[in-house]
């Protein structure tokens, strides 16, 4: 999981990009927001914990914008 350093940045995505090498890469990358990588350490230090589950919706296409579920810390 890579995030920005950004730790106000709640809406501007980083395009993740093919490096046009070729190569075969099987490691598992995501980019999150500055403010959901600030958020989910701020929580992990908190309560002493090392890892966590974190769900992710990965396809929002047909859901409302009323019925997405959405960090607490986001405001919309």
């Amino acid at each position: 999981m890579i995030c920005d350093n950004d730790i106000s940045n709640d809406d501007q995505y980083i395009d993740m990009i093919d490096d046009t090498t070729k190569r075969n890469c099987s490691i598992p990358a995501m980019f999150i927001l500055g403010r959901d990588g600030f958020m989910i350490k701020k929580n992990l230090n908190t309560h002493n914990l090392m890892r966590a589950i974190i769900n992710i919706p990965v396809n929002m296409t047909h859901v409302l914008p009323h019925q997405q579920k959405k960090p607490p810390w986001i405001l919309w």
